[in-house]
């Protein structure tokens, strides 16, 4: 009788958690996609993946790199979207909402296998899955490899725990295979060895540190069985560098020097465990400012993080929970801490997802212990749980109205933090999409007031100009983003455009030429190239260099749509049937080329008869 009361309390709490986690990010499904923030080139404009499974998509996931990043299994996922929901931002809201609560109620299965604990571990999953700085891995499309890569770190402890319960290869196996597909959603998981080891010492107690004598053979054990799993996050670390090598991030990121990144650091981890007590004026970025990383300030944090973690080595033996769940808030966030700098932010909620599990462990068994001795601890505890999820929940599903469309997400960071350049470029393009270009140029130029040397600011101020046909002015932005970054091939291909449409076409074709020695294979600037040499009725040179831009970017629809126009041109029609051919095999949904096929389909068999 009393397992079957067990058993329906925990059936219930699952429940219940999973029904909070529908109440707190029920607006998700009103969302759009932020496509001035990578949804673009994670979903939207990315052909590979928008129009859903195909072999040659397959391979590509695998085999290429895209986004700054190599995570096949994440890229699958977004075909399988694609191929359930097309384009339609909900089913793929849907997904990463399906993917939290899944994580969620791992969680707290994990938790309750390893401790015993059923009530710690539900409060520590429903923290995790209620707190608003976790909203941004879940209501952010491209971050689908967040909540996928985490799906699968506690899916790898869970058949760790199966596994240790009864060590047998296959057991062992189907971990290191879990482990693999995790860490080719994302590569933050490296660390999960680690983790693991930690749960060894608690809650599962593999190998003991007493002061009588602690068993090395038993420590020994342990370590060499993490040994497949480490050298599977040694090739994930070399991976994902090689991959960010590759495509260049790292020089298109603000030079930050490793100082400033080692004093960020420090100042980041204390963020990151205050923001989760303290969770407001929550943003997408928070810009990076050397200039207020004060020695006393980073003295202070250093000597915060210092005295937390002597504490937790000094319990370790008494309180394990409180070493277990410091070194794993901070062993996780090693990755994304900073000190190999990606990106000009100072911090991102998305880099708590899985870190603050560890903090929320210290939480949850600490006040367990404590109020043991109480009289009416239960409901002392019961009644502080429930006013902290309740409170979690609302922010959170606030916190989710921010991610309804790229113009209230980057309002709500111009408000949050203050002077945040990024977020006023950002909100300039979103509104310039919408064409409201005084507005987009109103936030273009605070960016450029707070940061003048942004390159990426000038360039899309200059093409707001452009757009209002203020060539001059234009021409001037453009210019000073080339100044500020010589080899910005957009800027530069926009300044080519802008002196095509003031008439100097020769001026163009040369600009575009001598661009080319900066990137060969760019299949834009090739296709620049081809319509400034079109203007100039040099048509055959003009299909030559289309047939470039078509070479380094096969799926690359404008070129394809020029090159047709361009044989329409000289009358090879066959030549035009083909290219619209090509574009539908692409995207059968081109409707430019669907009319034009059918057209000349028509006028070839008008001519037949």
């Amino acid at each position: 009788m009393k397992t079957l009361q067990e058993r329906h309390k925990v059936t219930f709490i699952y429940l219940a958690l999973a029904i909070a986690i529908l109440a707190a990010f029920w607006q998700l499904s009103d969302c759009e996609f932020i496509t001035t923030f990578d949804d673009d080139l994670y979903v939207t404009k990315n052909p590979m993946v928008n129009t859903g499974f195909s072999t040659k998509g397959i391979l590509w996931a695998f085999t290429k790199a895209h986004a700054y990043n190599w995570h096949p299994v994440t890229w699958i996922s977004h075909m399988a979207d694609c191929q359930l929901y097309g384009l339609d931002p909900a089913g793929h809201h849907i997904t990463n909402l399906l993917l939290h609560i899944a994580n969620a109620l791992l969680l707290l299965t994990v938790l309750r296998q390893a401790t015993g604990n059923l009530w710690a571990s539900a409060f520590v999953a429903a923290a995790f899955a209620l707190h608003p700085m976790h909203v941004e891995s879940v209501a952010w499309v491209s971050e689908r490899k967040d909540v996928l890569s985490t799906f699968f770190w506690y899916l790898t402890i869970l058949s760790y725990l199966w596994y240790v319960r009864r060590p047998t290869l296959s057991r062992y196996i189907i971990t290191i295979l879990l482990f693999a597909l995790g860490l080719m959603s994302k590569q933050m998981l490296v660390t999960l060895p680690l983790a693991l080891l930690l749960l060894d010492y608690w809650p599962l107690r593999r190998f003991t540190l007493e002061k009588s004598g602690t068993n090395l053979s038993q420590i020994r054990r342990c370590t060499l069985e993490k040994v497949p799993l480490l050298l599977l996050s040694i090739a994930a670390s070399i991976t994902v560098y090689l991959v960010q090598q590759q495509t260049g991030v790292m020089k298109d990121i603000i030079e930050v020097s490793f100082l400033c990144r080692t004093k960020n650091a420090f100042v980041s981890y204390t963020t990151y465990a205050m923001q989760m007590f303290w969770p407001v004026r929550l943003a997408i970025f928070y810009p990076l400012r050397c200039h207020t990383l004060s020695a006393l300030k980073v003295a202070g944090t250093a000597a915060v993080l210092l005295a937390i973690t002597t504490l937790a080595v000094s319990f370790v033996r008494r309180k394990p929970y409180l070493a277990v769940g410091w070194f794993w808030f901070l062993g996780t966030l090693v990755p994304v801490i900073g000190l190999v700098q990606v990106g000009n932010q100072a911090h991102a909620d998305r880099y708590t997802y899985i870190p603050h599990t560890g903090l929320l462990i210290m939480i949850a068994w600490t006040a367990a212990e404590y109020f043991t001795a109480l009289r009416y601890r239960r409901i002392i505890l019961s009644v502080s749980a429930i006013v902290l999820l309740t409170a979690m929940a609302v922010a959170t599903n606030r916190q989710v109205r921010y991610w309804r469309n790229d113009v209230t997400l980057h309002s709500h960071a111009v408000e949050a933090v203050p002077r945040n350049w990024w977020a006023h470029e950002q909100l300039g393009i979103a509104l310039g999409e919408r064409e409201k270009l005084d507005q987009a140029e109103t936030h273009f130029n605070i960016s450029l007031q707070i940061y003048p040397e942004y390159d990426r600011a000038h360039y899309n101020l200059a093409v707001v100009l452009y757009k209002q046909k203020r060539f001059a002015a234009a021409m001037d932005h453009f210019n000073q983003a080339i100044r500020i970054k010589p080899d910005y091939l957009n800027a530069h291909i926009g300044l080519g455009t802008v002196m095509l449409n003031i008439g100097g076409v020769d001026q163009a074709a040369d600009h575009f030429k001598k661009t080319l020695d900066l990137k060969p294979d760019s299949p834009k600037l090739h296709n620049s190239l081809g319509l400034a040499l079109a203007m100039q009725n040099k048509f055959d040179e003009a299909i030559e260099s289309f047939n470039e831009a078509i070479k380094y970017g096969p799926d690359y629809i404008e070129a394809r749509l020029n090159l047709a126009k361009a044989y329409e041109q000289l009358g090879m029609i066959d030549g035009a049937l083909e290219q619209y051919k090509q574009i539908l095999r692409i995207d059968p949904h081109n409707k430019h080329a669907t009319r034009k096929l059918e057209h000349i389909q028509n006028l070839k068999k008008s001519d037949g008869n």
